[in-house]
């Protein structure tokens, strides 16, 4: 054997190790989301590529040492609690002033900011059945999305009971009604509902096919139905009902867990978070899909995150009480 095949078989070999050594020092860093899949895998993929010998193990939230994609009202509870670890992330300084805990070293940052909108088919409701745009909460109870002549119910609607979208939706409207008049907008809603769903996404799905006038609970995948042409218009009805998920660690959190919370607040993080959320906590990083409901994000840049929602309690018992729950 050459000399030159030798040394190119070591240095081959050598190679390799080194391969196996860098894969088995990397450290497994426990993390939960409320994210949905598709948004986890590119995101896990940026920050293993960003913070080397790291990787991500999602797991349960009692488990995990870093929580990601989480809605805030849940990580405050925890901050109170004394479940979180205090930790200020490199670069959480230039978040938004209302995007992150009030302590310090901080409790938790906030990463995204969305509010419950409506999907609604310009052509069934607005030219077939001369609907009004429900603009408000109120209109949408009102008896125009109920039908007559056995057509019937015109709502579809993420379930309540399922977390997370339904749960932001509960809290949302409690924070924004107050909880009584919550309660009562939600037995009101319920009349004009014709199917709860467990799954966010096949709401305003079932509403671009024709199924329904109107969607409540509008995801990444709605707003990418209608900038591809679907005959979806989103609305943020009013009042305004704000939610914002967020991220935080975990009592005795590991020094990899930091740094996946450093990069959690980075650039290129909120990159990737600007293409499924209306508006992101550092600022100058622009919404990547259209449409993007009419003069929500500067609404959205006004609000005090860190005042504390109502409690939603009553709103989800009105709920159930309904009978509509998929549950």
């Amino acid at each position: 054997m050459s000399a030159f095949v030798k040394t190119l078989r070591c240095g081959a070999l050598g190679s390799g190790l080194a391969l196996v050594a860098t894969a088995a020092s990397a450290q497994a860093v426990k993390v939960h989301s409320d994210w949905p899949q598709d948004r986890l895998a590119p995101l896990a993929e940026a920050a293993e590529k960003a913070v080397p010998g790291v990787k991500i193990d999602w797991t349960d939230a009692d488990q995990a040492e870093f929580l990601w994609g989480v809605p805030v009202r849940l990580l405050m509870a925890a901050e109170r609690e004394g479940r979180l670890e205090g930790y200020t992330p490199a670069g959480a300084p230039r978040l938004r002033a209302s995007f992150h805990s009030a302590s310090s070293p901080m409790g938790w940052t906030g990463l995204t900011a969305t509010a419950p909108a409506v999907c609604f088919n310009t052509l069934i409701g607005g030219q077939s059945f001369a609907m009004p745009t429900p603009a408000t909460w109120e209109t949408l109870a009102s008896s125009a999305f109920n039908l007559a002549y056995g057509i019937g119910p015109q709502v579809q609607i993420v379930d309540l009971a399922e977390a997370p979208t339904g749960a932001g939706l509960a809290t949302g409207w409690a924070a924004a009604m107050g909880e009584t008049a919550a309660a009562r907008f939600v037995r009101a809603l319920s009349t004009n509902v014709v199917e709860a769903r467990r799954e966010a996404a096949a709401v305003c799905r079932a509403v671009a096919e024709g199924f329904s006038a109107v969607g409540v609970g509008v995801t990444p995948d709605a707003l990418a139905l209608a900038a591809q042409g679907a005959n979806l218009q989103i609305i943020v009805p009013t009042p305004v009902a704000y939610e914002m998920d967020g991220s935080a660690l975990g009592k005795g959190a590991s020094e990899a867990a930091k740094k996946l919370a450093d990069f959690a607040v980075s650039r290129d993080a909120m990159a990737l978070y600007a293409k499924g959320a209306l508006i992101v906590s550092l600022p100058g990083v622009a919404n990547t899909i259209d449409p993007v409901p009419p003069a929500s994000s500067r609404d959205l840049e006004t609000i005090d995150f860190s005042a504390e929602k109502a409690a939603a309690a009553d709103v989800l018992r009105a709920w159930k009480a309904t009978g509509k729950s998929a549950r």
